[in-house]
């Protein structure tokens, strides 16, 4: 038996291009703000794109994430913002939305693609070989784990989410490729 391992990207701000998900948790964080206690901000910014929430009222410009440890840290880190909590390299984290999920990146070159926690119908991953290129690899997945045995099972069994994905056949040849990743659903929330 063969075993593919695939190694993680960290994904940065570099490689994100666009996303249907909007990145408003909460207000932006301010450091002229009198807040107080329990209010959440978001630091949407380069490299951080945290949720926080206050534990000390009043008005303070130490950036929040540089403020949530010592003896009294001044905000709570409530984690990634919705947009990025996806790519916190923690299993469980989920992003949600109620349209097409999607998500368009450049992680460099790229061979396989693992999507944990899917809520949703059908899955659709394009790479193109340059940014705004041509397809060079498009494949996608039905959801729809249910087992249907029978003809009352095709009429009566409840749907069965398929929640997880791996991919190991994406082209790895190049070395700048977009890939976007899509999740659809008939009716609700994606994520």
């Amino acid at each position: 038996m063969t075993m593919k391992v695939i190694k993680p990207t960290v994904i940065t701000d570099a490689m994100f291009v666009s996303s249907t998900i909007p990145e408003t948790d909460y207000p932006a964080w301010n450091a002229a703000t009198n807040y107080t206690v329990g209010t959440k901000v978001m630091r949407a910014v380069s490299g951080v794109h945290r949720n926080f929430e206050n534990l000390i009222a009043g008005v303070d410009a130490t950036l929040p994430e540089l403020a949530t440890a010592g003896a009294t840290p001044r905000w709570l880190d409530l984690g990634a913002t919705n947009r990025w909590a996806m790519f916190d390299n923690k299993i469980g984290t989920l992003s949600s939305v109620s349209t097409d999920l999607t998500q368009v990146l450049i992680p460099g070159s790229v061979s396989g693609l693992a999507a944990l926690g899917l809520t949703g119908r059908a899955l659709l991953v394009q790479v193109k070989d340059v940014v705004g290129g041509n397809i060079v690899y498009s494949k996608s997945i039905d959801l729809d784990g249910t087992i249907i045995t029978s003809f009352y099972d095709w009429f009566f069994e409840d749907y069965q989410q398929l929640s997880d994905v791996t991919l190991t056949d994406l082209p790895s040849q190049y070395t700048s490729p977009e890939v976007t990743f899509t999740l659809s659903a008939t009716a609700g929330t994606v994520s």
